[in-house]
C-alpha cells in the first residue's frame, strides 16, 4: 500500500466577484503521508482554510476549483481525483465524512444548535454505514467516552450550548472520527480554548492517531504547536506553497525567507536582554493587488532587484524538502550569491 494518502498538484481555487478574481488558492502543491501529521502554517489570508474547504469540496459560492489535481489514495489501491468530482455527487458525498472528515474552528457555529450532539454524531454513521439507530447510539456513546467526555450516556442528549468550549471541541473530534476516516482535517481546533484545554485536545488527537493510524492535517498559526505535533510542515503564502519539509529540517534549517521570518518572530528563551523579535514588515497584500513576481517580494528582506520583482519562482525540490525561492534555482543561484543589491 502506498505511503502517500493525498497528493495536491497545482491546485487553484478562485472566487469571481464583482470587484475581480480572488485567488484564494493559487497553484498549491502538497503531499500528505499516511499516519502522519501535516501542519499547514502561514498568516491570515494565506489560503489555509480555503485549502481545507477545497479538499472537502465545501466551497461557498462563488468559490470554485479552476485547475489542479487532488489525488486521494484509498487503502485498497484505488485512486480518485477529488478536484474532478461534482461537490454534490454521490461519490463526493461518500468520501466526505467517511474517508475525509473535518474538525472546524468553532464548534458552536459548526454544530446544529437545535439537535443534540448525540444525534449529530449518530447521523454520520447512519448516512455512511449500514447500522441501526441502536448500534449508532451505542457507538456514539463509546466515542464520547473515548474523547473523555464525562458521563457520555447522559451527554448524548445534550445540546451544544449546554457544553463548555473544550467539551464541544471534543464532541467535534468524536464526530470527525465517527466513520473511522483515513484523514482528519483540523482547522485551528484550539483557537478559542484556554492553554490547558488546548494541550488536552492536542494530546487527545495524538493519542487517537497512535491508536487508529489516521492522518491529520492541522491548520494553525501557533508554531509552538507545530513543533510539538507535526511530522511534516507546509508553509503557505498568498495561496501558494512557499516551503514543505519535515518538522526537524524546517525548524533547524528553514529554506525560504518567509519561513525564516515566521520563525524569527517567535519568542525564544535564549534572547538577550533588549534583543527584539524579527518583524515581518508590511501586511499580506490585498487579493486584488497581488505583486508581480514572487508572492513574498514586497516583504522579503532577501529579495533581488530585477529578478524577484519580475519573475515568479518555481517550487524547487531540494534534499527532502521544497522551496519557492530563486536562491535554490540552479540557474540563478550563482547570480543570487553575487548580487548584494536588494529592493528598497
Amino acid at each position: 500500500m502506498s505511503d502517500i494518502l493525498l497528493e495536491i498538484r497545482n491546485l487553484s481555487t478562485y472566487f469571481e466577484t464583482r470587484s475581480g478574481v480572488v485567488k484564494a488558492v493559487d497553484g498549491l502543491d502538497l503531499t500528505l503521508r499516511r499516519n502522519h501529521t501535516m501542519c499547514v502554517v502561514g498568516e491570515s489570508g494565506s489560503g489555509k482554510s480555503m485549502t481545507a474547504s477545497s479538499i472537502l469540496q465545501i466551497l461557498k459560492r462563488p468559490g470554485r476549483i479552476v485547475s489542479g489535481e487532488m489525488i486521494y489514495h484509498f487503502r485498497d489501491g484505488r485512486t480518485v481525483d477529488i478536484a474532478r468530482l461534482d461537490p454534490n455527487s454521490k461519490q463526493m458525498r461518500a468520501i466526505r465524512g467517511k474517508y475525509i472528515s473535518m474538525i472546524f474552528q468553532e464548534p458552536m457555529t459548526s454544530m446544529s444548535p437545535v439537535h443534540t450532539i448525540g444525534s449529530q454524531i449518530s447521523e454520520m454513521m447512519l448516512v455512511h454505514e449500514d447500522v441501526s439507530k441502536a448500534e449508532a447510539k451505542a457507538r456514539t456513546i463509546e466515542l464520547l467516552t473515548r474523547v473523555r467526555i464525562p458521563d457520555a450516556a447522559a451527554r448524548f442528549s445534550s445540546y451544544p450550548f449546554q457544553l463548555s468550549g473544550g467539551m464541544r471541541q471534543r464532541a467535534m473530534i468524536a464526530m470527525a472520527l465517527a466513520c473511522r476516516p483515513d484523514l482528519v482535517i483540523a482547522d485551528e481546533p484550539t483557537t478559542a480554548l484556554d492553554v490547558t484545554t488546548q494541550a488536552n485536545v492536542l494530546n487527545l488527537m495524538r493519542e487517537i492517531q497512535r491508536e487508529s493510524g489516521i492522518s491529520i492535517m492541522l491548520i494553525t498559526h501557533d508554531l509552538g504547536v507545530v513543533a510539538e505535533v507535526a511530522d511534516d510542515v507546509t508553509v503557505m503564502y498568498l495561496g501558494r506553497t512557499m516551503e514543505q519539509a519535515n518538522v526537524f529540517d524546517l525548524f533547524n534549517a528553514p529554506k525560504h525567507p518567509y519561513t525564516r521570518a515566521l520563525l524569527g518572530s517567535v519568542p525564544r528563551l535564549d534572547l538577550q536582554r533588549g534583543e527584539r523579535l524579527t518583524q515581518i514588515r508590511g501586511m499580506v497584500p490585498n487579493p486584488f493587488a497581488r505583486p508581480t513576481g514572487c508572492p513574498f517580494v514586497t516583504r522579503c528582506p532577501e529579495r533581488r532587484f530585477g529578478l524577484c520583482d519580475r519573475q515568479e519562482p518555481d517550487l524547487y525540490r531540494l534534499d527532502g524538502s521544497t522551496s519557492r525561492c530563486f536562491q535554490h534555482d540552479p540557474v540563478h543561484a550563482a547570480a543570487w550569491a553575487q548580487n548584494d543589491e536588494v529592493l528598497a
